[in-house]
């Protein structure tokens, strides 16, 4: 076992602790290392005994056992408190808590025995420690361990579950090592599910067995280090033999190994893929010998790499002209580049059991904004932006300011797929302009520019466009404000314009988030507004139907065709109001209602004179023996008030005259937000059975005359 020299540099945080000091802590690390086989002894106590590890330590044997599982974290502590580094602190808490990890468990009885474990631990290292060091020596060393303590309740009590599906080898071990700590400051507590075969058919088997569970994000590296063991060959020494030809035929078979598994992920899981690229680095412990490996291998690793992440990513440019949701590419290239393929292929601990390296930290750091951007930011609807030291560097209202084109670019991508973007800022109006920017006016469905508290702005926001705040981004350079916005309002997300990580989360939620297959959703709104807008100007002169036939509303009705499914299931989780069920469904789902004998996916497209909505209603009928039964119905707010509820129930009952059934049965399961659509069918004439709202197919219901409906026959 050995230990390389030091961790990659972070910041450090010992000396901001009370009653601690460098030397003092060195002079405990010293101790404890005197004492290593017994730091890893009381390390072994609070879980020896436990179910998870029990067998192990009875077939093992305690010296194997500690060797295995807690030797390492015993030298993570002692180098914690030598180097004043926060790695190594965060390699025993994420060690520690990687132990902990049970899948039964809930959220509350995992957070329990995290901390009566780290409670054991520090209250046994205190009784060894103390015939060992002074009384100010223990009490700084007590006052670290309760730090760690206090990590584990950082984010609050209510912190957010991440599954997270890691296909991979130990690359991935390391990496949630890392990222533990980072996650449980950020609010969020990692539920990891790992499928590590590297034989393919035996992968692809496991991955199967797991197509009933749900995952916020899967995180797939098919060729980091040697989880490929047709590229490993690469690694070693034999590979150097190897002609152009023969490391093209290596990476041709490499990539025929690898394109079913990725496409079975994008099939059977109802997230993000998120795969890797390859560097294809070496993993060395920094001795001559492993430098002589490292460059004897490195032109055949390197051309390998470039020929597998060619053939990869056109597998996922194929894979993203049909998955309905993107599979995202992580590019381990620009950690080479940036920090050196020595210095990132690396090891700082080296064991049979556990030897992290630089790249899984450099790794962890970009799954730490990914989180943040698959849990926190997946599902919102609007982002809020300030405007001075946000979207520019400077005060407008000051003078001359400098546009962030990089923030920028990254709102305007955010826009193309389907995000709204809103202002809300205290500033003149008229000192506003969009000179040499990248984003200008049209770019935001709404804008508060005004010296009201921002909390009054953002909700004035949330009510012109009729979405629900808990679904709205805050971005914002001022704490004060940020704090203001989060105590006002309950379940917005605040994040702070100064911080990169910000920016680069938002890069990940742009890039995770799938194309728009309804349109331009912000000309949507703006068109919506102006609609508004002209039915307001002329309601004091024409009576209701005059009103709406002035807007020249067409409707069509048909049958959802496979490219509009996964609209038609985006558009299910995305609406509240009128949600007659409170539906909320996979592609999958949708998919396979569209595929059965007994069930139709019929959707309503709309346009008026302002401009096509796209598919504004989708309804999903299910024939059942003596009746056609509407188990899922959504509407778009967008349109609600213009009878287009009348013209999809008319459709319904003459598809069920066409087979010959006479009762259309309608399903409302009241939630907190479906108010607008729970009269819908007392409305069109139902009324009340034993298994929900009945109608005649035979008593269609009148369509209003302001609409120009066309439809599609469903083929049945």
């Amino acid at each position: 076992m050995e230990v390389i020299e030091s961790a990659p540099e972070t910041e450090t945080s010992l000396e901001k602790l009370p009653n601690t000091s460098a030397a003092g802590l060195r002079r405990v690390a010293h101790a404890l290392k005197a004492k290593r086989r017994e730091v890893a002894i009381c390390l072994m106590d609070p879980i020896a005994t436990w179910e998870k590890f029990a067998p192990s330590v009875e077939s093992m044997g305690v010296d194997a056992f500690i060797a295995w599982e807690t030797v390492p974290l015993a030298d993570y502590l002692i180098h914690y408190l030598e180097a004043d580094d926060r790695v190594w602190r965060d390699l025993y808490i994420g060690e520690r808590l990687k132990q902990l990890n049970w899948p039964a468990d809930s959220l509350e009885t995992m957070a329990a025995r995290e901390r009566d474990v780290l409670s054991a631990d520090r209250d046994a290292l205190v009784a060894l420690l103390r015939p060992e060091v002074s009384s100010d020596e223990l009490a700084g060393f007590a006052g670290c361990m309760d730090a760690m303590l206090g990590i584990i309740d950082s984010g609050g009590e209510a912190k957010r579950e991440v599954k997270i599906l890691l296909v991979g080898d130990c690359l991935f071990l390391d990496v949630c090592t890392f990222l533990t700590v980072p996650a449980l400051e950020s609010g969020m507590t990692l539920r990891p599910t790992y499928a590590t075969s590297k034989n393919p058919i035996e992968l692809r088997s496991t991955l199967r067995g797991l197509k009933d569970e749900k995952f916020d994000l899967i995180c797939y590296s098919p060729y980091t280090y040697e989880f490929s063991v047709v590229l490993a060959q690469t690694h070693y020494l034999k590979g150097i033999l190897s002609s152009p030809a023969k490391v093209r035929a290596l990476a041709a078979e490499a990539h025929r190994q690898v394109a079913p598994t990725l496409r079975l992920l994008t099939e059977i899981f109802d997230c993000n893929v998120f795969v890797h690229n390859t560097a294809n680095v070496r993993r060395h412990n920094g001795s001559l010998d492993s430098y002589v490996k490292n460059f004897a291998t490195a032109l055949a690793r390197k051309s390998a790499a470039k020929e597998v992440n060619a053939l990869l990513l056109q597998e996922v440019a194929d894979r993203n002209a049909i998955a309905a949701k993107p599979v995202v590419l992580i590019d381990e290239l620009p950690l080479v580049k940036s920090h050196g393929e020595l210095a990132v292929s690396r090891k700082f601990y080296d064991s049979e059991p556990v030897h992290p390296t630089a790249m899984a930290l450099r790794l962890s750091e970009i799954y730490s904004d990914i989180l943040v951007a698959s849990k926190m930011l997946m599902g919102r609807k609007v982002v809020v932006l300030d405007l001075d030291n946000t979207l520019w560097h400077g005060v407008i209202g000051e003078g001359a300011v400098v546009n962030d084109h990089r923030r920028q670019k990254v709102l305007k991508l955010l826009r193309h797929k389907g995000i709204l973007l809103a202002i809300a800022s205290k500033n003149d109006p008229k000192n506003v302009h969009w000179t040499d920017a990248t984003l200008d006016e049209k770019d935001f469905v709404a804008s508060q520019i005004n010296w009201d508290p921002k909390s009054a702005s953002i909700k004035r926001i949330g009510q012109d466009l009729n979405l629900k705040l808990k679904d709205f981004v805050f971005i914002d350079d001022r704490p004060d404000e940020r704090e203001m916005v989060r105590m006002s309002i309950p379940g917005i997300l605040c994040l702070d314009a100064m911080e990169e990580r910000t920016w680069k989360a938002l890069d990940w939620w742009a890039e995770a988030l799938p194309e728009q297959h309804e349109g331009d959703r912000t000309q949507m709104y703006l068109e919506r507004q102006a609609r508004q807008s002209h039915l307001d100007e002329a309601a004091e002169k024409e009576d209701q139907q005059k009103l709406l036939a002035s807007l020249g509303i067409k409707i069509e009705l048909f049958p959802a065709k496979t490219k509009d499914l996964a609209r038609a299931a985006e558009l299910i989780n995305r609406t509240n109001q009128f949600n007659t069920c409170g539906s909320r469904v996979s592609n999958q789902q949708v998919a396979a209602w569209s595929e059965s004998a007994n069930h139709f996916v019929l959707v309503a497209e709309a346009a008026d004179k302002f401009g096509a909505m796209g598919i504004i209603s989708v309804m999903v009928v299910e024939q059942v023996a003596d009746a056609l039964l509407i188990p899922v119905w959504v509407l778009s707010c967008r349109v609600f008030g213009f009878g287009i509820e009348s013209a999809m129930l008319r459709y319904v009952a003459e598809l069920g005259q066409r087979l010959g059934v006479g009762v259309v049965r309608g399903l409302v399961v009241e939630t907190p937000n479906n108010q607008p659509c729970r009269e819908v069918y007392k409305t069109n004439g139902f009324v009340v059975g034993e298994l929900g709202w009945e109608g005649s197919t035979a008593s269609l219901p009148d369509v209003p005359g302001w609409l120009t409906v066309s439809s599609v026959a469903v083929k049945h």
